[in-house]
């Protein structure tokens, strides 16, 4: 977005990341949800967030972290469903739903570019 190239996610179903709809199986992240370093610093504290979507330091619209979804060490994957979904409409995220990709090719062998 920032680089006003277009783009779209497609997502089999109608909510985004929905895999997390049905996994893990036993329904909790197996990544650990670190709440804090004990520090400020933005860039240190997302290098140790495992759950949390990266945004430009600068962005105008402020930041979203999973944190503020869930302060389990080892949280519900319902939790980063509800993430997920704030995150798409907070940043305005193209996302076709409901679309099934069943092939990717190149256009020729001369464009860079995918059809």
């Amino acid at each position: 977005q920032r680089q006003k190239i277009p783009y779209v996610i497609y997502e089999r179903n109608s909510v985004p990341a929905s895999f997390f709809n049905t996994y893990p199986r036993h329904r909790k992240l197996v990544s650990l949800n670190k709440l804090g370093t004990g520090g400020s610093d933005y860039e240190f504290n997302l290098r140790h967030d495992w759950n949390s979507l990266i945004t430009e330091k600068e962005d105008e619209r402020g930041h979203l972290l999973f944190k503020d979804f869930s302060t389990k060490v080892f949280p519900h994957a319902d939790s980063f469903l509800e993430y997920t979904a704030a995150f798409q409409s907070k940043y305005n995220i193209s996302i076709a739903f409901n679309t099934t990709v069943r092939k990717v090719e190149r256009e020729s062998a001369q464009h860079n570019g995918y059809r």
